[in-house]
Protein backbone atom coordinates (compact mmCIF):
# COMPACT_ATOMS: atom_id res chain seq x y z
CA UNK A 1 0.00 0.00 0.00
CA UNK A 2 1.43 3.38 -0.97
CA UNK A 3 1.27 6.37 1.32
CA UNK A 4 0.08 9.68 -0.04
CA UNK A 5 0.95 12.99 1.60
CA UNK A 6 -1.89 14.65 3.47
CA UNK A 7 -3.88 17.24 1.55
CA UNK A 8 -2.89 20.87 2.12
CA UNK A 9 -4.67 22.78 4.82
CA UNK A 10 -7.53 25.06 3.90
CA UNK A 11 -6.24 28.31 2.41
CA UNK A 12 -2.74 26.98 1.83
CA UNK A 13 -1.54 26.98 -1.76
CA UNK A 14 -1.03 23.61 -3.43
CA UNK A 15 2.48 22.26 -2.94
CA UNK A 16 3.07 23.75 0.50
CA UNK A 17 4.35 27.19 1.29
CA UNK A 18 4.85 29.58 -1.57
CA UNK A 19 7.96 31.73 -1.75
CA UNK A 20 6.89 34.00 -4.57
CA UNK A 21 7.49 37.15 -2.53
CA UNK A 22 10.67 36.24 -0.63
CA UNK A 23 12.64 38.70 -2.74
CA UNK A 24 10.90 41.57 -0.96
CA UNK A 25 12.47 40.59 2.36
CA UNK A 26 15.90 40.24 0.78
CA UNK A 27 15.62 43.64 -0.91
CA UNK A 28 14.42 45.24 2.32
CA UNK A 29 17.46 43.89 4.15
CA UNK A 30 19.93 44.94 1.44
CA UNK A 31 18.45 48.41 1.19
CA UNK A 32 18.32 48.75 4.98
CA UNK A 33 22.01 47.92 5.29
CA UNK A 34 22.84 50.31 2.44
CA UNK A 35 20.84 53.08 4.13
CA UNK A 36 22.99 52.84 7.24
CA UNK A 37 26.33 52.41 5.50
CA UNK A 38 26.25 54.90 2.66
CA UNK A 39 22.96 55.81 0.98
CA UNK A 40 20.94 57.23 3.86
CA UNK A 41 17.45 58.35 3.02
CA UNK A 42 17.76 57.28 -0.64
CA UNK A 43 17.90 53.61 0.34
CA UNK A 44 16.07 53.93 3.67
CA UNK A 45 12.68 54.87 2.26
CA UNK A 46 12.64 51.98 -0.26
CA UNK A 47 13.79 49.66 2.56
CA UNK A 48 10.81 50.69 4.65
CA UNK A 49 8.40 50.24 1.74
CA UNK A 50 9.73 46.82 0.70
CA UNK A 51 9.90 45.76 4.36
CA UNK A 52 6.22 46.51 4.87
CA UNK A 53 5.34 44.74 1.62
CA UNK A 54 7.47 41.73 2.63
CA UNK A 55 5.85 41.51 6.06
CA UNK A 56 2.40 41.67 4.49
CA UNK A 57 3.34 38.91 2.05
CA UNK A 58 4.63 36.77 4.93
CA UNK A 59 1.42 37.33 6.89
CA UNK A 60 -0.61 36.27 3.86
CA UNK A 61 1.50 33.12 3.39
CA UNK A 62 3.11 34.25 0.14
CA UNK A 63 6.59 34.52 1.68
CA UNK A 64 8.55 32.73 4.38
CA UNK A 65 11.03 35.43 5.42
CA UNK A 66 8.93 37.92 7.33
CA UNK A 67 11.64 38.41 9.95
CA UNK A 68 14.14 39.40 7.25
CA UNK A 69 11.66 41.97 5.95
CA UNK A 70 11.16 43.29 9.48
CA UNK A 71 14.91 43.67 10.05
CA UNK A 72 15.27 45.47 6.72
CA UNK A 73 12.42 47.80 7.58
CA UNK A 74 13.93 48.62 10.99
CA UNK A 75 17.35 49.24 9.43
CA UNK A 76 15.67 51.52 6.89
CA UNK A 77 14.01 53.49 9.68
CA UNK A 78 17.35 53.81 11.49
CA UNK A 79 19.08 54.89 8.26
CA UNK A 80 16.47 57.56 7.57
CA UNK A 81 16.71 58.76 11.18
CA UNK A 82 20.48 59.01 10.99
CA UNK A 83 20.24 60.90 7.70
CA UNK A 84 17.81 63.39 9.17
CA UNK A 85 19.94 63.77 12.29
CA UNK A 86 23.06 64.33 10.17
CA UNK A 87 21.24 66.92 8.09
CA UNK A 88 20.09 68.79 11.18
CA UNK A 89 23.57 68.71 12.73
CA UNK A 90 25.12 69.95 9.47
CA UNK A 91 22.52 72.72 9.12
CA UNK A 92 23.12 73.97 12.65
CA UNK A 93 26.90 73.91 12.21
CA UNK A 94 27.61 71.21 14.76
CA UNK A 95 29.17 69.07 12.03
CA UNK A 96 31.55 70.76 9.63
CA UNK A 97 32.17 68.97 6.34
CA UNK A 98 35.09 71.16 5.19
CA UNK A 99 37.96 68.77 4.63
CA UNK A 100 40.89 71.13 4.54
CA UNK A 101 44.38 69.74 4.88
CA UNK A 102 46.17 73.05 5.15
CA UNK A 103 46.88 74.48 8.58
CA UNK A 104 46.64 78.25 8.79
Amino acid sequence: MTQFPPPPEFGMPMGGYSTEKNKLGVWALVLGIASILCCGIFAGVPAIITGVMGRNAANEGRATNGSMATVGMVLGIVGVGLSILGGILAATGVIDYSFSTSSN
